[in-house]
């Protein structure tokens, strides 16, 4: 019951705050979260279907993404709940590569699901699979 408070009071206070907040949180870290997947990225003439083939001449580059380090600063703290927080309220919308790393349960939606996942990562509650 104490942890779920603890989650809980996490994500009301992630939600309450700014992407201005994002520098005050670099002390609170997580290191070696697990690398997960890759983000394609090209030019707008090209396309990569399900079975990664290319469709146009040029060629496209993977991005390694870590699950849960939203800001790509190779660390999962609360900063990255802080940025998810402010995906889901609109307040500003995360990069491709960010969006693929918010998506810890890997349903296709960033939510506030997402947050607790992270969140109890941070706090050793659970760890990412």
């Amino acid at each position: 019951m104490k942890n779920s408070k603890l989650v809980a009071a996490m994500i009301a206070a992630a939600l309450a705050l700014s992407v201005a907040a994002v520098p005050a949180f670099a002390e609170d870290t997580v290191e070696g979260a697990k690398k997960t997947g890759v983000v394609t990225t090209g030019s707008d003439d090209e396309t990569t279907t399900e079975d990664e083939e290319t469709t146009a001449d040029e060629t496209t580059t993977e991005e390694e993404y870590t699950t849960g380090d939203v800001d790509g600063n190779g660390k999962v703290n609360s900063a990255d709940i802080v940025k998810v927080a402010a995906h889901i309220k609109g307040i500003k919308a995360l990069d491709e590569k960010g969006k693929k790393a918010a998506d810890v349960d890997a349903n296709k939606k960033i939510n506030s699901a997402d947050i607790v996942k992270i969140a109890a990562h941070i706090k050793g509650i659970k760890k990412f699979k």
